[in-house]
């Protein structure tokens, strides 16, 4: 069996910069890929640590646009007996290095009654290469 392409995902810095097309070497193996697909700092993920009290289906959430250009990302909340239960990524931007959180003041919940919800997120850059010299894997 042999590998054709790859992702990778790895901790967004604003000094990794890719384009399609890129030839990147992986050492110690000396395996090359041309680059496919570049997505610098996505919001990956929003998680709850505290629900909170209060809050009601029509409730919304923004995100802040990351820093120094790029694309904001985008979100609903499912709230279920007065609590954040959920939130769905509909858009996950692009161009994030430090990731938002209602500590932070950079995801917001506009809301009349809720209170006391509590925020974070992932983010990660991914990388798509296509391999162009074979390497041979081992099925397991």
């Amino acid at each position: 069996m042999y590998l054709e392409n790859q992702i990778l995902e790895f901790d967004p810095d604003s000094l990794h910069t890719f384009a399609n097309t890129n030839i990147v070497l992986c050492s110690p193996s000396g395996s090359q890929g041309q680059v496919t697909s570049w997505l610098p700092g996505t919001v990956k993920q929003i998680i709850i640590n505290n629900g909170g009290t209060g809050y009601q289906s029509g409730d919304t959430i923004t995100i802040s646009a990351p820093g120094g250009g790029g694309t904001q990302a985008t979100a609903t909340l499912t709230v279920n007996g007065g609590q954040i239960t959920g939130v769905a990524l509909v858009n996950k931007g692009q161009g994030y290095y430090t990731a938002p959180s209602t500590a932070g003041s950079t995801i917001t919940i506009t809301t009349s009654t809720g209170s006391n919800a509590v925020l974070t997120s992932v983010i990660r850059s991914r990388l798509e290469v296509d391999i162009l010299n074979s390497i041979k894997a081992v099925a397991t």
